[in-house]
């Protein structure tokens, strides 16, 4: 690997078990914590999935610290 860290994707969330939701309408129910899971697992897919098309692509990944000047 070129000396590049690649980033490995996340663990896609668990979906909650069958007992864990009562449908009781309850304000916070587990299947809305799942759903906001899934929501930012799909983030961090996509920005991994942007990251390696830039690298593919030949652009800078960020900020990099220049070189130290050769002593004189």
């Amino acid at each position: 690997m070129n000396g590049e860290r690649m980033e490995s994707e996340p663990d896609l969330p668990p979906p909650p078990e069958r007992p864990d939701c009562c449908f009781g309408g309850c304000a916070q129910c587990v299947l809305d914590d799942y759903t906001e899971a899934m929501a930012r697992w799909q983030a961090e897919v996509d920005a991994i999935v942007r990251a390696r098309a830039r690298r593919a692509e030949g652009e800078p990944q960020g900020r990099r610290t220049p070189p130290p000047e050769p002593p004189r």
